[in-house]
């Protein structure tokens, strides 16, 4: 993720993330290293945009992990910052844009600043609860997120928001 190198990252079922180089084009390719601090299995692994030794991790128990995949100088941990979401579920999609993530779980999206790992905001939808969500940008970097109706099997256009990015 240096720019040199080519990582592809995996989170597993074991609650470890784990770097396998694709720099060769060998049928095996070596494991580089393994990243040990969740405590459930991963449901989402993330590049942050502003900086791309940075991977960002989310576990089935809402815990947000930030890991510097550069080498950690002897005795230091991989993992440079955590958050939690107090979500009243689990979470269904992470996206991360410039310095910030944004994660959906139950009836919320939050958005987490990846420099402070502070929640940014967090917007909740009443009497909603998130199933299936994606997020895009505008031209001025303002988010929206459609919500999907289950019941319906539809995109409801009266919940779509638009939030704008606070940076």
């Amino acid at each position: 993720m240096d720019g040199e190198s080519k990582l592809l990252a995996s989170g597993g079922e074991d609650c470890t993330i784990r770097l396998w180089s694709m720099s060769t084009r060998a049928k095996n390719h070596p494991l580089i290293a393994t990243f040990h601090g969740h405590e459930k299995a991963l449901s989402f692994l993330s590049v942050a945009w502003h900086k791309s030794s940075l991977l960002v991790s989310c576990s089935k128990d809402s815990k947000v992990k930030v890991w510097d995949t550069v080498a950690p100088s002897s005795g230091s941990s991989p993992c440079v910052g955590s958050a939690h979401l107090n979500s009243n579920g689990p979470p269904i999609a992470m996206k991360c844009h410039e310095s910030l993530c944004y994660i959906a779980a139950g009836a919320e999206v939050t958005v987490i600043d990846l420099r402070t790992m502070k929640k940014a905001f967090v917007l909740a939808l009443q009497n909603h609860r998130i199933l299936s969500c994606d997020i895009f940008y505008d031209a001025q970097n303002d988010f929206l997120t459609p919500e999907w109706d289950s019941e319906n099997l539809q995109v409801v256009p009266s919940v779509i928001q638009t939030i704008t990015n606070p940076f």
